[in-house]
């Protein structure tokens, strides 16, 4: 029996951060009593997180591309008697250039600071949509989206304390690594992930914790937090294992 569409717009709500009391209550019910609705999260959990992913299998698109439009030119070039050996020079040709952007584009970053510049990207504020609209404190979250984020840090704390929602602390620990402060936002991911938190929400603080101590080279701190990514089998799992591998 599948979930109903209701159920499903919960799952849709619980991960983006946006349930409301009721509705947490009728998902913390549903989680508990329905195996058919822990199905689905988990599917749908799997489904965003292979999106982390998109950058990498756009790559291998084109990858892929290169060779689907070798085989239209071969096939072109059969029909009009070419030269098979002008057929052997544009597939060596394509294949030069569009493996050449692969590799620069998906290269091993050769140090800490190196993984979490390459794997870092901000927490965009529509994943988790503006908890609080108070006139002055909102403007933390204006600059955080214009992408003024030593602008957004005063304003962000002070929204913390207006509303200390987990995706506000999510932001103001972006602000702090977008900004080049690392150990400010280690200090505010490491208070996060003490007490746990939703699967969701959880995954993105020890994500943004392991790269806010690769920003300071703490590799063996940082292998911690991505192991336990890594077995999660979801947000991030993938990136996780790759920079573990790396570092080990």
């Amino acid at each position: 029996m599948s979930i109903t569409e209701e159920q499903l717009e919960l799952i849709v709500k619980h991960l983006e951060g946006n349930l409301g009391k009721t509705e947490k209550n009728t998902f913390d019910h549903l989680h508990e009593s329905s195996e058919e609705f822990r199905k689905e999260l988990k599917n749908t959990e799997f489904m965003l997180a292979s999106l982390k992913v998109s950058d990498r299998m756009n790559r291998f698109q084109e990858v892929k591309q290169a060779f689907d439009e070798f085989e239209g030119i071969a096939e072109t070039s059969s029909r009009s008697i070419k030269p098979y050996w002008m057929i052997g020079v544009a597939a060596t040709v394509t294949l030069m250039v569009f493996g050449t952007l692969y590799w620069m584009n998906s290269g091993v970053a050769k140090n800490s600071q190196e993984l979490y510049a390459q794997y870092f990207e901000v927490f965009p504020i529509e994943a988790g949509g503006a908890r609080n609209h108070t006139e002055g404190i909102s403007d933390g979250l204006g600059f955080y989206k214009s992408a003024e984020y030593s602008q957004a840090i005063p304003y962000l704390k002070e929204l913390i304390n207006a509303d200390s929602s987990v995706v506000n602390k999510i932001y103001l620990a972006n602000a702090y690594l977008k900004a080049g402060q690392p150990v400010e936002a280690e200090s505010v991911l490491k208070k996060m992930v003490v007490t746990p938190l939703n699967s969701v929400y959880e995954r993105y603080a020890k994500w943004y914790l392991s790269l806010a101590l690769l920003a300071q080279n703490k590799d063996e701190v940082a292998q911690r937090y991505l192991k336990e990514l890594a077995k999660s089998g979801g947000y991030f799992q993938v990136e996780a294992q790759e920079i573990s591998e790396i570092i080990d």
